[in-house]
This record gives structure tokens, sequence and C-alpha cells, in this order.
């Protein structure tokens, strides 16, 4: 328990390092889990990552592209061609042969 504690700890100083807001000691914590921890240096690189495309006009879009984008899935949605089949009733599908070839029990009780 103590691990995922001290994890936690290094994750946390590894994101105060990424934001520029690091005390001496977070970045010798930060430093040494990159060291020492695979899951650390996965972690900076996605925090990396993430602050790539929050920074990144490319990237970033503004709140109201995705209203925009929904519009445009909803759009190619309705464009599709949509195919409709009727359903069974209850009746049929308890009458009908299994097509699975299984012929074990149907219910989970005793037999």
């Amino acid at each position: 328990m103590a691990d995922r504690h001290e994890d936690a700890i290094s994750f946390e100083a590894l994101s105060a390092l990424a934001d520029n807001e690091a005390s001496e000691r977070d970045i010798q914590r930060a430093c040494s889990a990159w060291r020492e921890q695979p899951e650390a240096r996965e972690r900076w690189q996605s925090y990396q990552l993430i602050g790539d495309v929050m920074r990144s006009e490319g990237l970033a879009r503004a709140k109201s592209s995705d209203a925009d984008f929904l519009a445009a899935v909803r759009a190619r949605l309705d464009q599709e061609p949509c195919r409709l089949i009727r359903l069974k009733t209850r009746t049929q599908r308890l009458h009908e042969p299994e097509h699975t070839g299984y012929q074990g029990r149907r219910h989970g009780g005793p037999q």
C-alpha cells in the first residue's frame, strides 16, 4: 500500500513539474520517479502530450466546434441507408430450432 502512496506522490510531483509549479522537493521526487519507474516515464509523456494539445491552435478546438462536429456526424448518419427488419415475437423465437448446435441445458437449474 505504501508503494501506491509513493507512486501517487511521484505522479503529483511530475504533474507539478509539467505545470511549472514544482517545489525543489517535487523536482527531486519527479526526477527520481522518472529514473526508476517506467510508469512515471509514461505518465510524463502523457502530460507533455496533453500540454502540447492544449497549447496548439491546430489540435485544440473551440467549444463551438464540438457542436459543429456533432451536427456534421448527425448529418452523415441521416444520409446512411437504414435497413428495417421485422423482429420475431417471443413465440416465434421459442419455436425456432437452435442454430448453434449446442444441445446442453436451456436453464441453469438441475436436470
